[in-house]
């Protein structure tokens, strides 16, 4: 009898030892597979969502803030805003920490005044000639400029805005803006073909 109570215990217990192993394997590594999964699951629409916003940019404005980043890299300059004659912001770049968010939509905004009294200046000179560019410096308290601001048409309806320190040539700012602004010329050009062709077809 003691021999066959002994058997029987030795044949229950292991079974409880392997039940209490399977349940602590089948336990854990769930835990760390849901752990895992909300990790993977937290981290990736974040950049998806990046990815998305960039695919959403309007492929134009792409091309023209491509192009307002490569003139900064030839210019030092703090600004670049390109915008309507209405003030819709095209594209926007700023290269100086202290300039503030809204800098773009001061400008888009401020400029159709600006540019509203230079054509009439213009015009009392000669009423057939029509407003390019206009140059804005501002003043340190020495007297010494400071910084400036140049406001020039790309074509009838867009324009384009440049602020950069008085350590940056003058002359080097007007040539590169100009080849800036054939670059954007080109680019609104083809982009107005292209909305027209789609339109017709």
């Amino acid at each position: 009898m003691k021999k066959k109570r002994k058997e029987e215990e030795e044949v229950e217990a292991p079974p409880e030892k392997e039940t209490d192993l399977e349940e602590e394997e089948a336990e854990a590594p769930p835990e760390k597979e849901t752990d895992l999964e909300e990790e993977e699951a937290e981290i990736p629409p974040e950049k998806e969502t990046d990815l998305e916003e960039e695919e959403a940019e309007i492929p134009p404005v792409r091309e023209i803030r491509e192009q307002l980043s490569k003139f900064e890299m030839k210019v030092p300059v703090w600004g670049l805003t390109v915008f309507t004659v209405d003030g819709y912001i095209i594209a926007h770049k700023l290269f100086y920490d202290a300039m503030p968010d809204q800098l773009g939509m001061a400008i888009s905004s401020l400029s159709a005044g600006l540019i509203t009294i230079s054509e009439n200046f213009i015009s009392m000179v000669d009423s057939e000639k029509l407003f390019r560019q206009v140059l804005v410096d501002s003043e340190s308290s020495d007297g010494a400029v400071s910084f400036s601001i140049l406001l020039k048409t790309i074509t009838e309806n867009v324009l384009i805005a440049c602020i950069f320190p008085s350590t940056t040539q003058l002359g080097l700012v007007t040539f590169e803006i100009e080849n800036l602004s054939s670059d954007i010329l080109d680019i609104v050009n083809r982009w107005d073909i292209k909305l027209v062709e789609d339109t017709v077809t």
